[in-house]
C-alpha cells in the first residue's frame, strides 16, 4: 500500500500515524480530495489530521487525550490539583503559582531542561492548539473543545464567528478579543477616487434567521504595501480579519477597515513541502514539482520588492508564484487562471513585466496546462530544459 498521497491513486493508503491503519482518498464533487479511514478497526491510533496529530504527538498521553466524534475534537487534559481555566483573553490561560515563566515557551523546549507540572503542559498545550488553529483557519476548528476540570470550553468562545460580533458588541466585549472574522469574499470592486478596495463577504445567519452583513474596506497604504490588487481578493477567498470591526446592530452590519498587515491576512494554502501558495490550484502545482524533484520557492513580499520593482517612487511591485532553479537560469511562474474577463489586462502587464527580465526565463500557466496530467506544464519546462526527466502525476485538483 502507498504511503504517499500521491501514489495512493494507484491503491490503498497506509495511515501516517499506526503501520496496519487502512486508509482511503474521497473525491466528492463540492469539496476538495481528503483522506477517509477505511477500516477503522485496522487502527492503532486516533487518526484525524496531520498537523494536529504531530502536535498532540508531542505531549504526554498521561496529560492529553484526544476523542473525535465525526469532524468534531475534544481535547481532555489531565492536572494536578486545583486548576482555574480562563478563556476570554487573546491566549487562554491556566491560572497557577510562576505559571508565566512558561507562558510563551514550547513544550519540547521547556521539558528538554526541567520537568513540568501537568496544569503547566496542558496550560502550552492549549496555547499550541490555539496558535494551530488561527494560522489555519478551519471552519470545523471553531467546534473543537476543549475539557480540564471538569470545565469545557470551544475555541469559538476564543475565536468568535460573525454571528459573535453582535453579542459581543452588546456587551461591549469586542476589546478583549484578537482575531475577529474569518469570512469569504463574495464581491470586490474598486473606489476609483480613493483608491480602496470594497470587499463584500458572504453573508451570515443570525440566529433569528435574519442575515448580517460584513463589508471590509481595504485601504490603499494596504494594498500598495502588500502589493495587492483586486485579483488577490478573488471571489470565495477567504481572509482573516484582527481588526476591530464597526457594529451596526440595528442594521445587522459590519464593517472593518484593513490599513496594516496586522488588520487582514488572506487565506493561504499550504502545499506538502510547507509552501504557502494563494490558492488550491497553486498548491497542487508546488505538490508537482516537489514529486518531480525540482528546486523551486515562493517568493516572499520582501523578496518581490528587492527584485521585482517596477517603481521604487510609486512602490510598485510584482511578486511571481514562484522561481523554479532549472536549466542555466532560474524560471519565474505564474499561474494565471484566476485572472477573471475584467482583470485581463492586468495579467498583460505582469506577463509582459516579467518576460522583459532577460536574468530569467518565464512561464505562464493555464489551468488547461494542468488538466488532466500536467502536460501543459510538462511541455513548457521542456521548450526551456529538453533534457528533463518527469514522471506521471495527475491532477486532482478544482476543475
Amino acid at each position: 500500500m502507498a504511503r504517499d498521497y500521491d501514489e495512493a491513486i494507484h491503491g490503498e493508503l497506509i495511515c501516517p500515524f499506526c503501520p496496519r491503519g487502512k486508509m482511503s482518498i474521497r473525491r466528492p464533487k463540492n469539496r476538495r480530495d481528503h483522506f477517509v479511514v477505511k477500516n477503522r478497526s485496522s487502527h492503532t491510533c486516533d487518526y484525524f489530521s496531520n498537523s494536529i496529530e504531530d502536535k498532540v504527538s508531542h505531549y504526554p498521553s498521561d496529560t492529553v487525550m484526544v476523542n473525535r466524534q465525526g469532524s468534531n475534537l475534544t481535547f481532555t487534559l489531565f492536572v494536578d490539583g486545583d486548576t482555574h481555566l480562563t478563556v476570554d483573553k487573546k491566549y487562554p490561560s491556566i491560572s497557577l503559582p510562576s505559571s508565566r515563566a512558561y507562558k510563551h515557551q514550547s513544550y519540547e523546549s521547556v521539558t528538554k531542561t526541567r520537568s513540568v507540572p501537568k496544569a503547566k503542559i496542558s496550560m502550552m498545550f492549549i496555547q499550541d492548539m490555539y496558535d494551530l488553529i488561527k494560522s489555519n483557519e478551519n471552519d470545523k476548528a471553531l467546534s473543537f473543545k476543549f475539557k480540564i476540570s471538569k470545565k469545557s470550553f470551544k475555541v469559538r468562545e476564543i475565536i468568535p464567528e460573525v454571528q459573535d460580533i453582535l453579542k459581543l458588541d452588546k456587551k461591549k466585549s469586542l476589546k478583549k478579543h484578537k482575531r475577529f472574522i474569518v469570512g469569504t469574499i463574495f464581491k470586490c470592486s474598486r473606489n476609483v477616487k480613493s483608491g480602496n478596495l470594497l470587499l463584500t463577504l458572504k453573508r451570515e445567519i443570525d440566529e433569528d434567521g435574519s442575515f448580517i452583513y460584513t463589508n471590509v474596506v481595504v485601504m490603499k497604504e494596504y494594498l500598495e504595501k502588500m502589493g495587492y490588487c483586486e485579483v488577490d481578493f478573488r471571489v470565495q477567498r477567504k481572509i482573516i480579519l484582527y481588526s476591530k470591526p464597526k457594529v451596526d446592530r440595528k442594521r445587522k452590519a459590519i464593517t472593518v477597515f484593513a490599513r496594516s498587515e496586522e488588520d487582514m491576512i488572506l487565506w493561504h494554502d499550504k502545499s506538502k513541502d510547507h509552501d504557502y501558495v494563494n490558492s488550491e490550484i497553486e498548491k497542487h502545482i508546488d505538490n508537482y514539482l516537489s514529486y518531480q524533484g525540482i528546486v523551486h520557492y515562493v517568493p516572499s513580499l520582501e523578496v518581490g520588492k528587492e527584485l521585482f520593482t517596477l517603481s521604487t517612487k510609486e512602490n510598485k511591485f510584482y511578486v511571481p508564484g514562484w522561481i523554479v532553479y532549472i536549466g542555466s537560469k532560474p524560471i519565474i511562474m505564474e499561474y494565471c487562471g484566476h485572472y477573471p474577463t475584467e482583470h485581463k489586462e492586468l495579467m498583460k502587464h505582469k506577463i509582459n513585466y516579467f518576460s522583459s527580465l532577460e536574468q530569467y526565463n518565464f512561464i505562464a500557466l493555464e489551468k488547461e496546462d494542468l488538466i488532466p496530467k500536467f502536460e501543459g506544464l510538462e511541455r513548457k519546462l521542456k521548450n526551456i530544459v529538453t533534457r528533463l526527466d518527469l514522471k506521471p502525476f495527475t491532477y486532482y485538483g478544482p476543475k
